[in-house]
């Protein structure tokens, strides 16, 4: 087992209590499973000097099933988003644009995907936060996720105004026209939504 020359002696010895205890732990049982599922593993493996043999051998095995993988991550919270959603509309206030940047992010992963515009809003506010620190390219891809992902069509002048300003900053004027013109498009076709406020 494991009788390679390069293998300290703590390695080795734990190495052969381990495998060829009788004890039946998770990994006395794991290898049972492995040698029936395989036969001749043992004295295939027990043949290998070096840790890369070991690992190429162990990616021939066949198949085993007999664990499940639990997911790991935590579930969507809509209430959860709207609190870091309204933090970071405080920070924004602030003009702690980093901070404000930061909570949106948060607001956007907790966020589900449909069934509400928390996420649409959330990136919305971060693009805000882009171009003020000066991150142009990132606060464009925000600003056509937001529109993508329900941002309300009364509100999206503020987004084709940002939008502009960016290409602006750019130096692609013409990109900045269409963007302050689709901006007075919206603004107009949803003026009558204004007039009622």
């Amino acid at each position: 087992m494991l009788k390679s020359k390069t293998e300290d002696d703590f390695r080795q010895r734990c190495s052969e209590v381990t495998i060829q205890s009788e004890a039946q732990g998770h990994f006395g049982k794991f290898v049972k499973m492995v040698e029936e599922a395989n036969p001749k593993f043992r004295e295939t493996f027990d043949t290998l000097d070096t840790d890369e043999e070991r690992v190429y051998c162990c990616t021939m095995l066949n198949k085993m099933d007999h664990m499940v993988v639990k997911p790991v991550f935590k579930q969507k919270n809509l209430e959860i988003a709207k609190v870091k959603r309204a933090e970071g509309n405080e920070a924004y206030q602030k003009k702690r644009y980093k901070q404000a940047m930061m909570l949106y992010t948060m607001s956007a992963m907790k966020a589900p995907s449909s069934g509400d515009d928390t996420l649409a809003y959330s990136i919305a506010n971060r693009s805000a936060c882009l171009y003020y620190m000066g991150d142009l390219k990132r606060c464009l891809a925000d600003i056509e996720f937001a529109m993508a992902h329900g941002y309300p069509d009364q509100l999206r002048y503020k987004l084709y105004e940002r939008k502009a300003k960016c290409f602006v900053q750019m130096k692609q004027f013409d990109k900045a026209k269409s963007a302050l013109t689709a901006a007075k498009k919206n603004l107009e076709a949803n003026k009558s939504k204004f007039d009622e406020k």
